[in-house]
């Protein structure tokens, strides 16, 4: 009947309302023991109390550690007549049994108990399986967070919406809260194509830091952006410390020096190493030769001109590479302060640093005190030579100095007859040409010109200016 009190169906309804209670109670058990899923042992020990607590069955479990290879089969002797045994496998083989010693309720077990102690064993198999597995896991990655974490570079990494996932100690000392938002800000400047590489330089309190990142694909779904922090600060005190040593050296010997900064942003250490293999090549001792930071090399040279350096680098480094770099060329700064003279020159050549063969095109004053004239000679020199325009005699005789100069355009027009002699005089090591509004015989004529001079008459004729500068100043 519907009540299951009287009647020939009540006795199944009783057993279905009975198991409803089981199961409920079966899942509240190991509801209970899978809190402690993170922690191994305390786990193993749920688990066994959940067996304890059977509203059914009187049973009690044996659970080995599969990581330990652990297994030892029950004592068939020692177990009474009518209790049951079931083994718990994770793996290859055995980790433990279930022992039931019969029913609360009195009764005879019958194949339902057996089916439920099947089901039991092998759903205590499984969750064992799983948490071992979760703590050799656990186990690795704690391995691995201390062996990040010993590094002596900093490791930052960011999930696909800027949240932190990993900074070791490293990151933590050099990057500060400061540190850590830019390097979230670069997340958007990562390139959606190409390799997904990402690296520059930059500082943060007081520190001179390179960084080098990535997006990465963690099993073709997790997306992560990962960053390595090299600290340059100590490498760039040490360089600006020894420029300073050879400049004052060099200064108390009265002898030249040139420094040359090549950088090269195709791959880290590049133009480091490139110097360093050529050096010989170029008349210097490896340790003549400083890394900058991660994407540049510096080199001194010693008892050279500006001129014979840059003949020297042209044929001594590969063009492919040269083409492919920034160069700098200068000499360090007479009048820079005592204590700021290394940064000084770091400073001239970075703010110097030309394209490839640009580098090396002659280097040629234009003397001439009216701008429009001097524009126009810019125009036409671009694809011969770099031309920097010099207001007074003062400021060439600085340019001179400094071995700046391959050739110098002078205006005829603009200064007298002594002034000229006296600078034909000084700049008689120079490549020149010279401008004028009158005819070229004239001038010669005159005792304005030396032999030979070549001379560009005004108005300009652009084929003209071009020819005569390209076979005055062009390199071969």
């Amino acid at each position: 009947m519907k009540n299951g009190s009287t009647g020939e169906g009540s006795p199944p309804v009783q057993f279905e309302a009975e198991a409803d209670m089981g199961a409920e109670t079966y899942l509240r058990n190991f509801a209970t023991a899978l809190e402690r899923f993170e922690e191994f042992d305390g786990f193993i020990g749920a688990l066994r109390e959940a067996v304890a607590k059977d509203s059914r069955l009187i049973g009690s479990a044996w659970i080995g550690d599969p990581g330990a290879g652990i297994s030892e089969p029950p004592d068939f002797g020692s177990i009474a007549e009518r209790h049951a045994v079931v083994a718990i496998t994770a793996g290859a083989g055995p980790i433990g049994h279930l022992e039931y010693q019969g029913r609360k309720d009195g009764r005879p077990f019958g194949a339902e108990d057996l089916h439920l102690m099947g089901a039991l064993s092998d759903l205590i198999s499984v969750l064992v399986l799983k948490a071992d597995i979760h703590r050799r896991s656990r186990r690795s990655a704690d391995v691995l967070e201390y062996l990040v974490g010993q590094l002596p570079l900093g490791v930052v990494c960011f999930d696909s919406h800027g949240g932190l996932i990993v900074k070791n100690k490293r990151a933590l000392l050099l990057l500060g809260e400061p540190g850590e938002g830019l390097l979230r800000e670069q997340l958007a400047a990562f390139p959606s194509g190409g390799d997904g590489r990402f690296h520059m330089h930059f500082e943060v309190e007081g520190r001179f830091l390179y960084t080098e990142g990535r997006r990465l694909s963690v099993n073709g779904t997790t997306e992560v952006s990962a960053f390595v922090l090299y600290d340059m600060t100590p490498s760039r005190e040490k360089l600006q410390l020894g420029l300073e040593r050879e400049i004052f050296l060099s200064e108390s010997r009265r002898s030249r020096l040139v420094a040359v900064l090549v950088r090269n942003r195709g791959r880290a250490g590049l133009a480091f190493r490139t110097l360093r293999d050529r050096a010989e090549a170029l008349g210097l001792e490896a340790r003549e030769v400083q890394a900058v930071d991660a994407e540049s090399g510096l080199v001194l040279f010693r008892g050279g001109t500006v001129r014979a350096v840059r003949e020297l680098l042209r044929a001594g480094l590969d063009r492919a590479f040269l083409e492919a770099s920034q160069i700098a060329i200068a000499r360090p700064e007479p009048d820079a302060a005592a204590e700021e003279v290394g940064e000084a020159l770091l400073r001239r050549l970075e703010s110097g640093l030309a394209r490839g063969f640009d580098a090396f095109m002659p280097v040629v004053g234009v003397l001439d005190p009216y701008p429009e004239i001097a524009k126009s000679i810019h125009l036409l020199a671009g694809a011969v030579c770099r031309l920097v325009t010099i207001g007074d005699a003062r400021a060439l005789e600085a340019s001179i100095a400094r071995d700046e100069l391959d050739g110098l355009i002078i205006d005829l027009d603009s200064i007298s007859a002594p002034q000229l002699r006296r600078l034909t005089d000084e700049t008689s090591s120079l490549r020149r040409v010279f401008m004028s509004y009158r005819q070229p015989g004239m001038a010669r004529l005159e005792g304005l010109l030396p032999p030979q001079a070549k001379v560009l008459q005004k108005p300009f004729d652009a084929e003209a200016v071009e020819r005569t500068l390209s076979e005055t100043f062009k390199y071969a």
